[in-house]
Order: structure tokens, then C-alpha cells, then sequence
């Protein structure tokens, strides 16, 4: 096995011949990684989502030998962090680090994939699964991803199994394909609009006061007398009715200190 593509193309990884079955493992084969990679970069959710590789946290789950979280390690992801259980496995996936020399940017856990607890660390973004075929254990073990907060919304998942997963509400199918005897499921983690973003149809809320008028005064959205518009209809309103005529016959009042004008017989 070799890795396919990016910066680490063409480096040969430690050799597992057939697999270990006691193991569990079945490594996958570079066409299909190749083809998993083509589907993650180049397919339909790509033109509105971007390369979801780039700058990835990445978790493999079942690791095996390592070659999905290393292959996406060579395409531009930030850090991949390996879980598998086995012993063989975690002594394949250190032999392939080492040859990418990869330390500084992988961890490698060893532990139960479907018992995985409450996850401290910031979310990932991007997520292998490879489980043994047809056990039910890719279920159990996204199940338990999802409860103890390893999976970012919006993060894509990878799911190979010998069938179409059960895929439980929050994940979102975007594509499936079959390989051989290998079913390739992409999700997507479904998640809320980021707080503070707003919809690009959204129109803008007139209910507050402008940032682009005349500068306010001390009290908060408060306009200076000077700066006011005129009321266009109340003037047109006054213009409407035409000014009052006084009454010949009304007395006029008489201003102070001065005595009223005698009225006329």
C-alpha cells in the first residue's frame, strides 16, 4: 500500500499482507482510498462547502493501519488522531507515522472505537470509519462519537461497510457508492447556523437605529433636533387647509394693560 496523492504521495507503508482477521484487519485498498478521497474532494457538496481535507481534524475510527487518516494527513489536514483497540493495529499505524514522519501532527489512542466516552479536546471535523463488516460495531460506534461530542456540526463522515449503514438523525447521507464488496457512505453532520450569522437572503432590520445616518447624540439612537427631516406629510397636511379669516364681528382681545376697543352699534 502507498499513499495516493499530496505531499506523502508514493510513500509505501509497512506491509500487512491479507490483513490480520483475528485482528480485524482489512486494510482498504488504494483504489478505493483513492476513489473515498475523489468523493470527498470533488463531489456535488464541494462546490458549496469547499475541500473539506484542508485544515481538517481528522478522526479514524478502527484505524487499522492508518492509511485513511494518513492519506488525508498528506492532502492538507492539520491533525489526525488514530483509535484502534488492537494491538497489531496500533503497531502498524506507529510504523507508518514514523515513515511519514508524521509525530508532531497524530496521536494514537488505544481503545475501544464503540466505547468512546466524553471527548475533552476540540471537535473533528472529518471522520473515518472502517469497521469489521457486518457486526453492527459502525453503528454502536458512531453512536458513540455523537453522545460524547467528538463530531463538529457540519463535520463529514466516511463509513465503509459491506452495506448501507443505518445512519442515526443527525447525520445527513450526501452520496453512496460500491466498490467490490465495500459500500462507501458519505454523511454530513447536521449542525445550527453559526450564532451571529445570518442567512445570505436575510434582509437587513430597520426596526433599530441606522449605522449609517447622522451621528446620534449621548442617549443611545437618539437623533439631534438639527439633523431631523421635516415631516413631508405633515406640511403637506397644512397646506390642505387654508388659513382661518377673523371674524368681522368678533371682539378682539385686548393685549395686557390695555383696554378693549369700544364695539360698534
Amino acid at each position: 500500500m502507498r499513499i495516493v496523492a499530496g505531499r506523502l504521495r508514493g510513500l509505501k507503508l509497512a506491509e500487512i499482507g491479507q490483513g490480520d482477521a483475528a485482528a480485524h484487519l482489512r486494510p482498504t485498498t488504494d483504489r478505493v482510498r483513492e476513489a473515498i478521497f475523489n468523493l470527498l474532494v470533488n463531489g456535488s457538496h464541494s462546490a458549496s462547502h469547499g475541500n473539506p481535507v484542508t485544515d481538517a481534524r481528522v478522526l479514524d475510527l478502527f484505524a487499522g493501519s492508518g492509511a485513511l487518516g494518513l492519506e488525508a494527513l498528506s492532502r492538507g489536514a492539520a491533525q489526525v488522531d488514530f483509535v484502534d483497540d488492537g494491538a497489531v493495529a496500533r503497531a502498524l499505524i506507529r510504523a507508518n507515522v514514523d515513515r511519514a514522519r508524521a509525530q508532531a501532527v497524530t496521536a494514537i489512542r488505544r481503545g475501544d472505537a464503540t466505547r468512546l466516552g466524553i471527548h475533552r479536546g476540540p471537535p473533528y471535523t472529518l471522520v473515518f470509519l472502517d469497521p469489521p463488516y457486518g457486526k453492527g460495531l459502525g453503528e454502536a460506534a458512531i453512536a458513540a462519537a455523537l453522545a460524547g461530542g467528538w463530531i463538529a456540526p457540519g463535520a463529514l463522515v466516511v463509513w465503509e461497510e459491506s452495506r448501507a449503514p443505518l445512519l442515526p438523525a443527525p447525520l445527513v447521507r450526501l452520496d453512496q457508492r460500491s466498490y467490490g464488496d465495500t459500500v462507501v457512505t458519505l454523511a454530513r453532520m447536521a449542525g445550527p447556523v453559526p450564532a451571529g450569522a445570518a442567512p445570505a437572503d436575510a434582509t437587513p432590520s430597520t426596526s433599530g437605529p441606522s449605522t449609517s445616518g447622522p451621528p446620534t447624540s449621548g442617549r443611545a439612537g437618539t437623533t439631534p433636533p438639527a439633523a431631523r427631516p421635516a415631516d413631508p406629510t405633515a406640511a403637506a397636511g397644512r397646506r390642505a387647509h387654508p388659513p382661518r379669516t377673523q371674524d368681522p364681528a368678533a371682539r378682539p382681545s385686548a393685549g395686557p394693560g390695555l383696554p378693549a376697543p369700544p364695539r360698534r352699534r
